[in-house]
């Protein structure tokens, strides 16, 4: 909780933001993930692909986020 708190701040303490918040906080973890070398190499390499996506629970469809 404190990872998310610290990325994404200005939706702190506002629940209707919520879905804003998670798509935010998703990139986030992307770029993160993304500025492992390991990964970074897979991803060049072309042997690896990080997608970032919303799953809505209530539809049960996923979004890509760009």
């Amino acid at each position: 909780m404190h990872q998310i708190q610290h990325d994404i701040p200005q939706f702190v303490g506002k629940p209707e933001l919520l879905d804003d918040a998670i798509r935010l906080h998703t990139l986030k973890q992307v770029e993160d993930i993304l500025a492992n070398e390991t990964v970074q190499a897979k991803v060049e390499a072309g042997l690896l692909k990080v997608v970032p996506a919303f799953y809505d629970i209530v539809t049960g469809k996923v979004e890509v986020i760009r």
